[in-house]
């Protein structure tokens, strides 16, 4: 939180540099350094977090964007239980309220992992055209459908460390036609 950094790969953040995100609407699926980064961006930010607790260090670390962070928390498990699923629902379709956003960011909740694959899906729907969407933590073998998931986009694949990471990791980013 601290670094003010999203936690995906450094190439994908990277990547994000390039891109002029002032004004833009970006979604969440998880909150951090990420929402600090977008914020310090221009950009206009609607987080969805599962952590009631992690949510009131991600408002106190953004006190000056006050007017920028639209936060909600969907009290869940970061890895749910499969009697907990129900909870998920909620969360998942966050993204639906205010679409369309110029970018989604699908991170947070992954203790089971056809959550985020639904995220994403919704995700799909719910971006602008000529918006993105980012899926993190790619390489895990659980999310190997998320290119069938997102045909017709562009994929766009970074490998490489990231901040906060013991590690190689891939962060995808898919362009919306």
């Amino acid at each position: 939180l601290e670094l003010a950094l999203p936690w995906v790969s450094w190439p994908c953040i990277d990547y994000l540099e390039t891109l002029d995100l002032t004004d833009r609407r970006v979604f969440e699926y998880g909150g951090g350094g990420s929402t600090l980064y977008f914020l310090g961006r221009g950009c206009r930010v609607r987080t969805v977090e599962s952590s009631a607790i992690w949510a009131a260090r991600i408002s106190t670390a953004a006190t000056g964007f006050s007017a920028a962070l639209d936060l909600k928390v969907v009290e869940m498990p970061e890895h749910p239980a499969a009697n907990e699923r129900a909870l998920a629902p909620e969360y998942i379709h966050a993204a639906a309220s205010g679409a369309p956003w110029d970018l989604i960011l699908v991170d947070g909740v992954d203790g089971d992992p056809s959550i985020r694959m639904e995220c994403l899906a919704l995700a799909k729907r719910s971006v602008t055209r000529k918006g993105a969407v980012i899926l993190d933590d790619s390489w895990r073998p659980s999310y190997a459908s998320a290119t069938e998931v997102m045909t017709g986009f562009s994929h766009l694949v970074f490998e490489g460390l990231g901040p906060a990471r013991l590690g190689v990791t891939r962060t995808d980013v898919y362009l919306a036609p």
